[in-house]
């Protein structure tokens, strides 16, 4: 990777001295030099306003609801643990709170990541992290060019404690490497996190702001830093909010590198995307086999329930599944032109049903009702002496269950194995509990 280009008055200072700034670059960009006599941009020295701090702010009604509405992005699916196909016990298997998001996982993403990069990549719904190349350059203030600079790799990791409502937050720099000229060892950069709810009436962080402050010369001896953070409190319910019992409670992390640049009262800061996340006590007030993992987790991130073709405890319905997304013809009703939802990678998550218990029996109803019209009451009498099930997809545990089926968007059946529908009954109970998928937390389905 190029680096930041310097100019040959690299070795001296002018009689006007020099300023320092920051910029953030992505990782899967060539970081384009600087052509000696080239102006650098921004151009510090002629600034009207310095940057600013980022601070907390007042948010609109409807700036509240988006950030507290959940399944706006899914988890990578390359990091999503297989829940079967092997020999180990599956249902203990799937635990995405035991699998922490590592400095080099996020770097490899960032630095393979489509442009523009996102702003989060969400290994699980308990890991995130943002990357971004830093570069800190010293410019001469007479002229604007470049006289020194360095620049490394930067990650800002989080990660949710297990059975807790708090955080572990981890700043790493890695791959330093310097420009051509004297660059001060002993320049202070400090990295600094907000944390509070987004609504100014709610509730702040313990601590509120955590900082890692230190000289290059200290930070390239030590480039790994590591802090927790208790989100106490909770916040005013929603309008929307479908289970206010569950207190759940939202909360913002606005990462941002700060500089002082050498100029009075013109300190540089260059922010990092916030962070949005939920915590609650549905783990502790209702039960851990409904959600658990952590009591914190990135709401906006959709799950995914993985399954595969491949584990043959399970392959009759599995392969119902994938005939119910790419073949609904295959199935029952089977009306050409219509679709079921959840398919990973389409925009029709599944959300969970959890308290409403006539409704999830409505959709097991009517799921029946369409084995029996289809395939007769005998339906569950196979010729090898076992017994089948009605399956059906949408699961009855959704919104999207049979019953609700609309328009286009329908659902599917099949009578199959007994013991493989409930294998995968099984998968899901533990899936949704231990990604923490609350009651209209969405999620999609993904067949290996």
């Amino acid at each position: 990777m190029t680096g930041v280009g310097v100019t040959s008055e690299a070795a001296a200072l002018t009689d006007a001295g020099s300023v320092t700034n920051l910029t953030s670059l992505p990782m899967n960009a060539q970081v384009e030099p600087l052509s000696i006599g080239t102006p650098v941009r921004p151009d510090i020295h002629g600034r009207s306003t310095p940057s600013t701090r980022p601070e907390r702010r007042n948010h609109t009604p409807a700036e509240l609801a988006e950030i507290a509405r959940p399944g706006k992005t899914t988890v990578s699916a390359h990091h999503v643990r297989t829940q079967s196909g092997s020999s180990v016990d599956t249902l203990a298997e799937f635990s995405p709170i035991d699998d922490p998001v590592q400095p080099a996982e996020c770097k490899n993403f960032y630095e393979n990541a489509p442009s523009p990069p996102p702003d989060q990549w969400f290994k699980n719904r308990f890991n995130a992290c943002h990357g971004s190349i830093i570069q800190v350059r010293q410019i001469d203030r007479r002229t604007g060019l470049a006289i020194a600079g360095i620049q490394f790799k930067s990650v800002f990791l989080v990660s949710m404690a297990k059975n807790a409502r708090s955080a572990q937050l981890t700043l790493d720099m890695s791959e330093w490497y310097d420009v051509a000229g004297n660059f001060p060892g002993s320049q202070r950069v400090t990295f600094s996190v907000g944390c509070w709810d987004p609504n100014p009436a709610g509730p702040e962080c313990n601590p509120d702001t955590v900082s890692f402050s230190d000289t290059v010369d200290d930070w390239r001896a030590d480039s790994n830093r590591t802090v927790t953070v208790d989100f106490a409190g909770t916040s005013a319910p929603l309008p929307n909010d479908p289970v206010p019992t569950e207190k759940r409670s939202f909360y913002q992390l606005s990462p941002y590198y700060y500089l002082e640049t050498g100029i009075p009262r013109r300190n540089d800061f260059v922010p990092y995307p916030d962070f949005h996340l939920r915590c609650d006590i549905a783990r502790t007030a209702v039960n851990p086999q409904y959600v658990r993992g952590s009591d914190c987790v990135f709401h906006e991130a959709s799950g995914i329930f993985q399954l595969s073709l491949s584990d043959t405890t399970t392959t009759e319905s599995v392969q119902f599944l994938k005939d119910a997304f790419d073949n609904i013809t295959s199935t029952k009703p089977g009306t050409p032109g219509t679709f079921v939802p959840g398919k990973y990678g389409t925009a029709h998550p599944l959300s969970r049903l959890y308290y409403d218990g006539p409704a999830r029996e409505a959709n097991r109803a009517k799921s029946i009702a369409t084995c029996v019209a289809a395939y007769g009451q005998n339906y569950t009498v196979r010729p090898d002496g076992r017994t089948n099930d009605c399956d059906e997809f949408p699961f009855a545990t959704t919104h999207q269950g049979s019953y609700t089926a609309t328009g286009n968007r329908s659902y599917a059946v099949r009578p199959l194995l007994s013991a493989h529908n409930a294998k995968v009954g099984s998968l899901l109970s533990n899936f949704v509990a231990a990604d923490h998928i609350l009651e209209e937390d969405t999620y999609h389905v993904l067949i290996n």
